[in-house]
């Protein structure tokens, strides 16, 4: 069995996230957080994005049956993701 190393962050009911809507609003968006100044609710959304997509892209190469390990190895991650397109997509 293929490994995931990934997981989402913050994707639990009731999760303390900011909303889309006020995520979308949130003036720091397009320049980032000034120090002191970001909630965790705007952390963990910020958190909660890429973290996701990571998760989605890890388990579409393990469907592959192939690992998709957090070890920093890039070059193999590379690889295995595309191994796994050419699995997943023919």
């Amino acid at each position: 069995m293929a490994t995931n190393d990934f997981k989402p962050f913050a994707t639990g009911a009731g999760a303390n996230v900011t909303s889309q809507a006020d995520w979308e609003s949130l003036p720091a968006l397009p320049t980032g957080f000034t120090a002191g100044k970001a909630s965790s609710a705007q952390v963990n959304k910020a958190l909660r994005q890429p973290s996701t997509i990571a998760a989605m892209v890890g388990q579409f190469i393990a469907n592959a049956n192939l690992d998709a390990l957090d070890n920093g190895d890039l070059d193999t991650l590379v690889e295995n993701f595309t191994n796994s397109l050419i699995a997943n997509l023919g």
